[in-house]
């Protein structure tokens, strides 16, 4: 039974983009069933303000700084559910530049409001 959760485990494994390995790229609104997730990237330092399951799942995924809100049903499943949906909901400024045919310079300033710069490269995930 051990090694078939292990199995399932690693076969369920989801990887989280942050930027500058410490935060979200940009703020998220991300509604799950009746729970609303309100995230917001925050500057180095800052620390994680949000839920307490949130704020564990954050930890485990190595994010640092962020600020939430939960809103409407604060069932710990659909906050967990919530909240690894919201973190693959987001989109890397490289993708968002290659679906709309921008720079990324461009997409992350109107988007993120960050110049293409501060951008961490991801080639080896392409």
């Amino acid at each position: 039974a051990i090694q078939k959760a292990e199995r399932r485990a690693r076969k369920n494994l989801v990887y989280v983009d942050r930027f500058e390995s410490r935060t979200l790229f940009g703020d998220i609104d991300y509604k799950f069933q009746n729970t609303r997730l309100m995230l917001a990237p925050k500057a180095a330092g800052y620390g994680l303000s949000v839920n307490h399951v949130i704020s564990e799942i954050c930890t485990l995924c190595g994010i640092n700084d962020l600020a939430g809100k939960v809103m409407g049903s604060t069932n710990r499943m659909n906050v967990v559910k919530a909240t690894f949906a919201a973190f693959t909901y987001q989109k890397h400024p490289q993708t968002l530049a290659r679906q709309r045919g921008k720079k990324v310079a461009d997409v992350s300033m109107r988007y993120f409001g960050r110049t293409g710069t501060d951008v961490p490269h991801r080639a080896h995930l392409l």
